[in-house]
């Protein structure tokens, strides 16, 4: 890495101490372990007493796939209704799974603590890096599920998508939103802080690291920009026209409008005589109930 990508990476890290208040932001919930599996002997009691720079081999995991066979299915195993740690169901990525085992045998991840496996995560899947690039496959998509990390190319959605999954692979928590307009972005937590974490933003060509990746409280980020939507002026025109829909439905169905009343209002484009051809099946003088 750059000189310059470790300063950023160190001054973040102080941002995320320098903030408290933070440090307890609630998600939408604590990754489940599973017992054994994957952990030696007195793994379980020694998870809680972590400590920031526990790394997972401390806690007794020694497989590391074991956070991995939690979301996904391994070769073989019978489908079932049993959720994941994050409360969906189990997925299964027959043509990723050899590139995301691989990856994560490759990464040693378990003798890594929190904020060193999120760099990893940021560093391995951010445009610019080991040659990911923002290109799109075939009709705006690509090849593999896990696009940037078996291709090297997604748009904002498929790098959102590969955080999120290969950080819960790791043990940490981390979701997918909406982070604006038609983009989508990851937010991660470390040692009990909320990071957003934007992998499509190239900060190899001279943009600050921390326009891609800043401290964040969840409940606040995760619903922004829907707020933001809601503060708009076209927002609040669009709930005001279908608050006047509504009513408008509400007239006609109690009898008090007919329904060519109705459709003149909906259809303001077309004259009353093209209206009347259009309905023409139908006694437009009439009320609901008069049919």
């Amino acid at each position: 890495m750059e000189k310059s990508y470790i300063l950023c990476a160190v001054v973040l890290m102080s941002m995320v101490l320098a903030f408290p208040a933070w440090a307890g932001a609630k998600g939408p919930g604590e990754a489940a372990h599973v017992e054994n599996g994957g952990r030696s002997e007195g793994g379980a009691a020694a998870e809680g007493d972590q400590g920031a720079a526990k790394t997972p081999a401390d806690l007794g995991i020694t497989d590391p796939e074991y956070y991995l066979w939690q979301y996904v299915y391994r070769p073989g195993e019978a489908y079932s209704l049993t959720p994941a740690p994050d409360g969906n169901l189990k997925s299964s990525y027959p043509e990723d799974l050899p590139g995301i085992r691989e990856f994560l045998k490759g990464s040693d991840w378990i003798h890594k603590t929190e904020e060193q496996r999120f760099w990893l995560i940021y560093d391995r899947l951010s445009v610019g890096r080991h040659g990911n690039t923002g290109e799109a496959g075939q009709n705006g998509e690509t090849a593999y599920a896990f696009s940037v990390l078996n291709m090297g190319k997604g748009l904002c959605k498929n790098y959102a998508a590969d955080i999120r999954r290969i950080a819960q692979f790791m043990g940490l928590e981390a979701v997918t939103y909406d982070h604006s307009y038609l983009h989508r972005s990851a937010m991660v937590k470390v040692n009990g802080q909320w990071m957003a974490m934007d992998g499509s933003i190239d900060t190899t060509n001279g943009t600050p690291v921390e326009k891609a990746v800043y401290p964040v409280d969840f409940d606040t980020e995760y619903h922004r920009y829907e707020r933001e939507c809601q503060q708009s002026s076209e927002y609040q025109q669009q709930q005001k026209q279908r608050e006047e829909e509504k009513n408008w439905d509400a007239k006609l169905f109690a009898g008090e409008i007919t329904w060519f009343e109705y459709y003149r209002k909906l259809y303001t484009n077309l004259s009353d005589e093209e209206l009347r051809a259009l309905y023409s099946d139908m006694d437009l003088d009439s009320r609901v109930g008069q049919e």
